[in-house]
């Protein structure tokens, strides 16, 4: 590199301005092509002021470097060639469900940007002008966010391979923040969620087995992919305690969300239920189809939930609204946070914070407690000096 021509640089004016020359490598071409970038105002400043900072920016560039040359000496990767090899390599390894969601993501919302993009030219630039075409196309802030995190898998698992492979690489470290892309953050709103007296009038208003499995789901607090991989072996019904064990998705069974079993403890009404629900029954889903697989989803709320919330009058929603009420339940009843992530699954009191909603009620009483600051026993003060006095 140090017998090339150019990489010094040189200085000119042109105008009022130094313009400052150089060399630099590019993908396709065998001979270095020659670059300008305006230094400055002749008038503010000397010419070896302005070399030194051409040389500093010929430095930052990094086109003395050699991982420099081996990138234009190597076939140029575009973005959706990396795709391909994160979704055969890496993604694969990944939960069905997480698999689908984010192919899903990266089909329709990156690649259309990014497809053809060569992957060394993935700058701050670049990133900053395809989260703001996400926020045109409305996206919610955490999708927007979720885009950017695949963005950045997707070219450090690249950067993996190539470090792996012990060749020069061609790629720089992924140093942008999500904090320095980001658009505004909105204001946060609450997620669904159901207060007890709601949930007790959902699991009343339902039959069959819809009625047990929305009163499991009100008085475990578990997800509902956990609810639908529960078997009969999993349940206690003489010890009141529900063994959390796996989840499903789309009826393939796999480990919980965290990857951990954990047990929860249900109170004598739910048990009530539960036994009625099984009547006897000691094998297969405690929660299944007439075939004896698990439920879907989509089928739940459909043939079940959103029945019973149209005939009560309550805003549609998903399952999850009974597990953020359970966990607003158990921290208004004075529950100690380790308990309730033991129960919920939860990995921190974040979470926990996240999970709280606002129950009105509960509010109420605390609000009895506070004594009126406006009544009539009052007194009337006067300030004198400085301090206050009785009038």
């Amino acid at each position: 590199m140090s017998r090339r021509s150019g990489q010094a640089g040189y200085v000119v004016v042109r105008g009022t301005k130094y313009v400052g020359r150089f060399y630099a490598d590019e993908p396709g071409s065998k001979r270095r092509v020659r670059k300008a970038v305006v230094i400055g105002s002749a008038k503010e400043m000397s010419k070896p002021q302005a070399e030194r900072k051409l040389a500093q920016f010929i430095e930052q560039q990094g086109v003395n470097e050699p991982v420099h040359l081996a990138r234009s000496q190597s076939p140029v990767l575009t973005f959706g060639a990396a795709a391909q090899n994160w979704l055969s390599t890496h993604l694969s390894e990944k939960k069905p469900s997480a698999q689908r969601s984010m192919r899903c993501e990266l089909t329709r919302n990156v690649l259309p940007l990014l497809k053809d993009t060569p992957l060394a030219d993935i700058t701050f630039p670049v990133v900053k002008s395809f989260v703001q075409q996400w926020k045109k196309a409305k996206l919610s802030y955490k999708t927007q966010k979720n885009l950017f995190g695949i963005v950045r898998a997707v070219y450090n698992h690249q950067l993996l391979c190539e470090q792996q492979s012990g060749k020069p690489g061609t790629l720089l470290p992924f140093l942008i923040k999500w904090k320095s892309v980001q658009p505004l953050k909105p204001v946060a709103q609450d997620e669904p969620c159901f207060s007890p007296e709601e949930m007790a009038a959902i699991v009343k208003a339902s039959e069959g087995r819809y009625r047990a499995l929305f009163a499991v789901a009100a008085g475990s607090g578990a997800r509902a992919a956990e609810l639908f991989a529960l078997r009969c072996e999993d349940v206690d019904l003489d010890q009141g305690v529900i063994h959390i064990r796996r989840s499903v998705f789309e009826g393939i069974e796999q480990t919980p969300k965290n990857g951990r079993s954990r047990e929860v403890p249900i109170t004598s009404d739910v048990v009530q239920i539960l036994n009625d629900h099984l009547a006897g029954r000691r094998f297969g889903y405690v929660f299944q189809s007439n075939r004896g697989t698990p439920l879907r989803l989509n089928n739940v709320l459909k043939n079940g939930l959103y029945r019973v919330l149209d005939a009560l009058n309550i805003p549609r929603c998903g399952l999850h609204a009974f597990r953020h009420g359970r966990v607003s339940y158990l921290v208004y009843s004075g529950v100690s946070r380790a308990v309730i992530r033991d129960w919920i699954g939860h990995s921190s009191d974040a979470m926990i914070d996240i999970y709280t909603k606002k129950l009105g009620h509960f509010h109420a009483a605390e609000l009895a407690k506070v004594k009126p600051m406006l009544d009539s026993t009052w007194t009337q003060v006067s300030r004198k000096e400085g301090v206050l006095q009785v009038v």
